[in-house]
């Protein structure tokens, strides 16, 4: 099964070898992608007014199972891990990242992120979450890890990234965060910089694969780099912008949309 939101106000379950439609849920607009966790999916809509909400869904049928307005930003996905959904709300003010009852939509805690530094994103970085800790970006702090259990702020800051509007990829105890001058190495722990790459991305987040990071430029170069070093292996030009976009691996190959409404796929 396929499960995507769209601007007309759904959310589909689609058969994955025909296309045929299963089921499809009202819930407003949808501009983010949905989590999948034990049979129940999650995602962000809006009500008739705009307000944001985040829905729990059933995947056999398309059951609502509860609704939580306020909490979640319209292009920012949930993230679901153990027992809670954390999402993202990021407005021209600042931002906050709520942590959910993934059972009952309750709010857990809540913690503010302040206005990003250096502007504003046209899509919102979505939340990452692994080890018990979940990682952020798009805040005052450019990148920040935060404690899943109890919403405290563990570390804050970049070294070289100030305006983050990519969501961060975690692999091996590193956070990788793109804000579109410098794609930055993190220790996941601490925060420390391990290294840093020199690009000219845009909004696409980073992705990461057996050993080698992957970016795409809003300019339409496609780099694979040494998760571990930042050494670049090989770089593509596609024949294509890709603005909002990321690139996505699945089955030994890399898979990446673009604005011309183009995919396009390497081998890696």
């Amino acid at each position: 099964m396929v499960y995507v939101g769209s601007a007309d106000g759904h959310l589909y379950a689609l058969k994955a070898s025909t296309g045929q439609r299963f089921w499809r849920f009202p819930a407003g607009p949808v501009y983010s992608s949905p989590a999948l966790a034990s049979g129940v999916l999650y995602v962000t809509g809006a009500t008739t007014s705009g307000v944001p909400v985040t829905y729990a869904v059933t995947v056999a049928t398309g059951h609502k199972l509860w609704s939580s307005p306020g909490h979640g930003d319209l292009t920012s996905s949930p993230a679901v891990a153990n027992g809670m959904v954390y999402a993202e709300t990021n407005f021209g003010g600042g931002g906050t990242l709520w942590a959910l009852s993934a059972a009952t939509g309750k709010k857990v805690w809540s913690l503010s992120l302040g206005p990003p530094e250096g502007g504003s994103c046209p899509i919102d970085p979505s939340p990452a979450v692994a080890n018990g800790v979940v990682y952020i970006s798009g805040g005052e702090d450019g990148a920040a890890a935060v404690n899943a259990t109890t919403g405290k702020e563990l570390w804050g800051g970049s070294p070289v990234n100030i305006l983050v509007c990519s969501s961060p990829a975690v692999a091996n105890g590193v956070v990788y965060t793109d804000s579109g001058p410098v794609v930055a190495a993190l220790n996941a722990s601490t925060g420390k910089l391990l290294w840093f790459f020199r690009n000219a991305s845009g909004n696409p987040s980073p992705a990461v694969a057996n050993g080698v990071l992957y970016l795409a430029t809003g300019g339409g170069v496609v780099y694979a780099l040494r998760a571990s070093t930042g050494k670049e292996l090989w770089h593509s030009h596609i024949s294509s912008h890709v603005n909002q976009s990321s690139p996505v691996v699945a089955n030994g190959r890399l898979y990446l949309g673009s604005g011309s409404k183009q995919v396009f796929a390497f081998a890696p």
